[in-house]
């Protein structure tokens, strides 16, 4: 009777050294002899390092460490049937065309069965049932079944089709059939001892392969986690154990069973035999396992990054002796890349990576969809982007500001634009070198209808736009190792897909869409396959997916009892419940209590490779819900003791409250010089205490290094990128006010925004100030105002939307509407203040150029409108939104528009300037008859002088307020205490003025001294950072490095 020789091991990694021992032994013992170790595909890595590690470089040259897949490969080819592997890919497109050709007779699937993820679904399914020996005629025993059994008609019917189609082809699991039939003649598994390892299970047809591997290898060695002996005995997957022997004894080999345990350090050993056991009794008294509690993802990472910093700097560890385990890599990405990049951290992070992700991928499908319908402006600046089109940054933006300007989309990107300028220029030649020859892509499609013909096609038009070399070209310039790894094997791997897509479905016939969808499919199923290549770098991992290099020290992060472990719900095609009632020859598996139960004791095997020190972190706080611990880290606290008491949960919040001042333990929390001064000139902690008052010398050099805008933000020559002609503006230099880094970027680096053709604030004042101008100049013509004033203003508005620029604005009719209306409102308004008033209109959009100040500068700008009364005059702004002057606003220099203007125009028109006020403009926009006069209330800084406040407003008598203008007498004489506060004497209005003309010379002279440091006011409720849209660019922190606070002022403070 043959035999097998099975190792019980309470963890995968002892099964794996008990197996190499043996082997050892085996080479020792006999020179020649071939021998085969089978391990898992993502295992097969770190395993040959571990086998070079543990059996040394003379015994290895008889050894063939392969993988099972590679092994059934070798058999079944040496016996030479050239028969080749139907990939996943390949599969699921078969089951497509089975589903196209029977989509009349499908039921339960019938709504979505033109939808290509019924294809992965169902050859999963069909996968599922075949690994498990379950074949088509045992579904129709189940046909009976309530629900399940109309479920398992439709997926009878695809499978039955399916396997009549795999009569002249192979899949995986008939490649392994074929295996069994040839282990048995061949010489070569005679004459090799086998041995298996690390693997977690078998289905049901792997295990009659195993078997035919028992039989007629020289030995047959196989190790698995099983126990029954240890606290901790029933989270072992025993069964799978159970169901191999029972197998091997059906087939009359004998089990040779023995057991190892792990034997590694005290921790690890420990762990291993206690961790989530019931009743430990001799607890473990350790300083090597540690639980930190953090408030969110950021602040794991955060400490992870600093306590790796101190492990290596202080400890003598390297970066390579370091696992970070995370439970759900993907939510922690971008937090990893940020904090360890900002740590100088070396890493390698094993993140799956799809076709779906790379550049070209993207691309490709993006085109699908334009070809199939989506023309969006969306889909259409994507295209634009890709990096394939190698146009410059700046005409591909052109091309995005056009098109969301005008509104281009659909069947107008195969137009030409019409070129107005050299921004429209730009935009066309992107249109047309890319969607010309998408429009020829599509028309040629559109005539296609089989497969192999939608192939040639598509190939054709990657030809023509020369993707191949574009990827390898970009790839040349690539510095990132890995990304230059992925680009090296995406448009191979792309091109095999279509290979394979052609030979197996060439003359099928279906509709583009499909078509896509299945090529979609195809490649997300297709990993892009990287290999670290830092010799001395941190491995970063997901704790479920991700295989592990036993090391030193294992960080595991996000240990909440959400993630970890990370159970699938029971939603699968066929459910658990559904497995339990099905009745066939073999039962169907795995079943999710399978995965799951595999799951836990995956993440506990994870938990016991560090040899000599294990942190668990993490968070009350992840994406939005609240996490509580994981039942791992409560199993860590039961078995743990540190000083003879449980092992505690610390806070992240208090690390910093345990160190010495030293330099690598400072490293620990800081991580970089950057960090250190950014902490020394923050909020007040006790590390700041410790940065200030051990490193001070330090400091105060490299922080004037980093802060000191005089050496950060000093422009040269700023004078020739920031006047333009000796030229200027009261806007800029009011920017300057509000932040001169802000102000550097608007004038000096110009950047356009991007323009929709949605109406914004913006348009809606321009548009009414347009309106108010003609408004106002026909006043000024004919000294009246039309008997229809709503129908007067509605030609004005359509006269002035009719202009190209304001065309792209045509499909949002209801803004316009309500455009139109407050259009009528204001109008009217403006009609109201100039009947009740002495001051007559003089100018509307008056400009003046060449003011010159005392800087050699001159400005310009442009009033919205002027008034007069005989030798006085008053200028008038709108504004957008209910502005309010504001004295303390005057004070900071932020709005200084309105004063300054009133003393250039008084000395242009040679007028006394006895009032400078704002009138509000709706950019909300209400019911006409909700809205009064009122609101356009004229607000400003006037003359204290009874005449001239009355000529302003004729209807003034102290009894009703005044709608003209914010002052209002007192019946009994005199004005209301609000209204004085905006009243100012001759003096006080030549102090305001003087004041703020030596504020705006000031600023001048700083300005053209090179100063455009981020230095951002701050009102009182209000962070300006936090919706400046160039945040991103300045990186300014006000919690760390300040403001520039805005204080209340009077008329007295000039």
């Amino acid at each position: 009777m043959k035999s097998a020789n099975i190792i019980l091991s309470n963890t995968y990694l002892a099964g794996f050294y008990k197996i190499i021992d043996q082997i050892k032994q085996k080479v020792d013992s006999d020179k020649f002899g071939n021998i085969i170790l089978v391990v898992p595909d993502k295992f097969s890595l770190n395993a040959e390092q571990i086998f070079m590690e543990k059996i040394g470089l003379n015994s290895v040259f008889n050894v063939w460490l392969t993988t099972f897949s590679r092994l059934i490969a070798k058999v079944v080819a040496d016996d030479g049937d050239g028969l080749s592997l139907l990939s996943k890919n390949s599969g699921t497109m078969l089951v497509s065309e089975i589903i196209l050709k029977n989509a009349d007779k499908i039921s339960t699937y019938k709504k979505i069965s033109n939808n290509y993820a019924l294809a992965e679904t169902m050859f999963n399914v069909i996968n599922l049932l075949k690994s498990s020996g379950v074949k088509p005629e045992e579904l129709k025993n189940n046909f009976d079944q309530t629900n399940f059994g109309l479920k398992l008609k439709d997926i009878y019917l695809v499978y039955s089709e399916y396997e009549k189609a795999m009569k002249d082809k192979i899949d995986s699991i008939t490649r392994l059939e074929i295996f069994d039939k040839k282990v048995k003649q061949s010489d070569y598994i005679k004459n090799n001892d086998i041995y298996f390892a690390m693997f977690e299970s078998f289905t049901n047809v792997q295990q009659a392969s195993l078997a035919n591997l028992a039989k007629y290898a020289k030995s047959f060695n196989i190790s698995l986690c099983a126990n029954t002996l240890q606290p901790n005995h029933y989270i072992y997957c025993n069964d799978v154990f159970q169901k191999l022997r029972g197998y091997f004894e059906n087939n009359f080999i004998k089990c040779n069973v023995t057991n190892t345990t792990l034997n590694g350090t005290e921790l690890q050993n420990f762990l291993s035999k206690n961790l989530l056991g019931f009743g430990v009794k001799n607890k473990l008294e350790t300083n090597a396992v540690k639980i930190v509690g953090c408030d969110n993802t950021l602040q794991e990472v955060r400490y992870i990054a600093s306590k790796i910093k101190y492990m290596v700097l202080q400890k003598g560890y390297n970066f390579d002796d370091i696992n970070v385990a995370i439970n759900g890599l993907d939510d922690y990405a971008l937090d990893v890349q940020q904090v360890f990049d900002e740590f100088d951290l070396p890493y390698y992070m094993d993140k799956s990576r799809t076709m779906l992700d790379h550049y070209f991928v993207k691309l490709l499908l993006k085109i699908a969809d334009f070809v199939c319908g989506d023309k969006s402006i969306s889909t259409a600046i994507a295209i634009s982007k890709s990096p394939i089109f190698d146009f410059s940054v700046s005409a591909k933006n052109d091309f995005e500001i056009y098109c969301k300007k005008y509104n281009i989309f659909g069947e107008d990107l195969y137009k030409n634009f019409n070129e107005v300028d050299d921004q429209a220029k730009n935009a066309n030649l992107i249109r047309k070198q890319i969607f010309d020859d998408i429009k020829i892509l599509e028309q040629n499609l559109s005539k296609a209808t089989l497969v192999d013909e939608y192939s040639q096609i598509l190939m054709d038009y990657l030809a023509k736009i020369d993707a191949k070399n574009k990827i390898l070209q970009i790839s040349n310039q690539q510095t990132d190792i890995i990304q230059k790894q992925v680009d090296g094997e995406v448009f191979d791997k792309f091109e095999k897909l279509m290979q394979e897509t052609n030979s197996l479905l060439s003359n099928d016939a279906m509709d583009v869409k499909f078509y896509f969808d299945m090529i979609k499919s195809g490649l997300n199923s297709i990993n892009l396959l990287t290999v670290p290549l830092k010799c001395d770098a941190i491995f970063v991992g997901d704790a479920s997916a991700s295989t592990y290099y036993p090391k030193k020290i294992m960080f595991v992060c996000g240990a909440s009892q959400s993630k970890m472990p990370n159970f699938q719900g029971d939603c699968g095609t066929i459910t658990d419940s559904e497995i339990s009632i099905f009745k066939a020859t073999n039962q169907i598996s795995p079943s999710i209590k399978d995965l799951n139960k595999r799951e836990k004791f995956k993440l506990f095997n994870l938990l016991t490779l560090a040899s000599d020190r294990l942190e668990v972190t993490y968070s009350t706080l992840a994406n939005g819900s609240v996490q509580t611990k994981s039942e791992f880290v409560s199993a860590l606290q039961n078995i743990c003791l540190t000083n003879s008491k449980q092992l505690a949960i610390e806070k992240y919040s208090q690390q910093d409250l345990k160190l010495a001042p030293t330099d690598t333990n400072l490293a620990y929390l800081v991580g970089t010089l950057k960090n250190a001064i950014i902490i020394a000139n923050g909020k007040d902690s006790k590390l700041k205490f410790i940065l200030q008052n051990n490193f001070e010398d330090i400091l105060q050099v490299e922080t004037k290094k980093y802060l000191d805008s005089a050496s950060r933000y000093v422009l040269q020559n700023a004078k020739d990128y920031l006047f333009d002609k000796n030229k200027t503006t009261i806007s800029q230099i009011e920017r300057y006010f509000r932040c001169p880094f802000m102000q550097f970027i608007d004038y000096g680096l110009s950047p356009q925004e991007n323009q929709t053709n949605k109406l914004q604030a913006f348009d809606v004042g321009n548009i009414l100030h347009k309106i108010a101008q003609i408004f106002v100049d026909n006043y000024i013509k004919t000294q009246k105002f039309s008997q229809n004033l709503q129908k007067d203003v509605e030609n004005i508005f359509d006269n002035v939307l009719s202009d190209k620029k304001y065309t792209n604005f045509a499909g949002n009719t209801y803004a316009l509407k309500n455009l139109k209306d407050e259009a009528i409102r204001f109008c009217g308004a403006i009609q109201n203040q100039i009947k009740k008033s002495d001051f007559k209109p003089a100018f509307a959009e008056k400009r003046f150029d060449g003011y010159a100040l005392k800087s050699g500068l001159t400005i310009s700008g442009i009033v919205d409108r002027v008034d007069c009364r005989d030798g006085n005059m008053r200028i008038i702004d709108y504004k957008t939104g209910k502005e309010k002057f504001n004295f303390a606003e005057v004070y900071y220099g932020i709005k200084l528009q309105l004063v300054v203007y009133l003393q250039v125009m008084s000395e242009i028109l040679h007028k006394n300037g006895v009032a400078t006020l704002y009138m509000p403009v709706k950019n909300d926009f209400f019911d006409l008859n909700k809205s009064s006069y009122s609101y356009y209330k004229l607000d400003g800084v006037i003359l204290q002088d009874d005449s001239v406040i009355r000529q302003m407003d004729t209807t003034l008598d102290g009894t009703v307020p005044s709608e003209i203008i914010d002052v209002d007498f007192l019946k009994s004489g005199g004005y209301r205490a609000q209204s004085q506060k905006k009243l100012l004497s001759l003096q006080e209005f030549a102090n305001l003025k003087k004041y703020c003309f030596d504020v705006l010379n000031g600023a001048i002279d700083e300005i053209i001294g090179g100063y455009i440091s981020p230095k951002p006011y701050k009102q009182p409720n209000a962070n300006p950072c936090a919706s400046c849209k160039y945040n991103s660019l300045c990186h300014y922190s006000i919690e760390n490095c300040g403001y520039r606070a805005i204080s209340p002022k009077t008329k007295k403070d000039f």
